[in-house]
């Protein structure tokens, strides 16, 4: 399993889904087509998932298995492509669909970008709203449409994840992958 700090066994973990993510998102990227682009059926979540963390691991090994041998000794790549990470933050979240017309889809009514883009999900200081969040890769051809996202998004459940203070962004930083 990846993404909680009780059951992310490293950063070289975190790292090897985040290089598996933008190896299967970088050709599937359609900038004519927001909403479905980065969306693929066979990686959706299930409905019935026994929590977040189920639903991204689900994601991650659905990713790993359709993409085969050269995904299982991904590479990160330098700068990660161009792209961003996004931190998402569920409990702040109030579904007003802003970011999804801002966006022209790509960000659904809940924020969500699609579940290809899906990397880890985390909790840490519980005692926060901010205490959960999923981390996305945003490929560089859809930071600025991202950014208009963000910019509309009041409730700030969606933001850059460098922008953020949460525990792993600041070990990311410390790693050199956050600026």
């Amino acid at each position: 399993m990846i993404g909680n700090e009780k059951n992310l066994e490293s950063a070289e973990n975190f790292k090897l889904h985040l290089a598996q993510t933008i190896l299967w998102c970088a050709p599937r990227v359609d900038i004519a087509n927001p909403k479905d682009s980065l969306r693929t059926p066979e990686l959706r979540p299930r409905v019935f998932e026994r929590d977040r963390f189920s639903a991204v691991d689900f994601v991650a090994t659905e990713r790993q298995r359709q993409g085969g041998v050269k995904f299982r000794d991904a590479q990160l790549p330098k700068g990660l492509c161009n792209g961003h990470l996004l931190a998402y933050f569920p409990e702040t979240n109030l579904y007003d669909g802003a970011a999804e017309i801002h966006t022209d889809g790509f960000l659904d009514v809940d924020n969500l970008p699609g579940w290809d883009t899906w990397v880890a999900f985390f909790e840490d200081e519980p005692e926060t709203n901010y205490g959960s969040y999923l981390i996305a890769w945003i490929p560089p051809q859809f930071v600025e449409l991202v950014s208009e996202g963000i910019d509309c998004n009041p409730e700030e459940c969606i933001m850059w994840l460098s922008d953020t203070k949460v525990s792993f962004a600041q070990q990311l930083r410390h790693e050199g992958l956050l600026v």
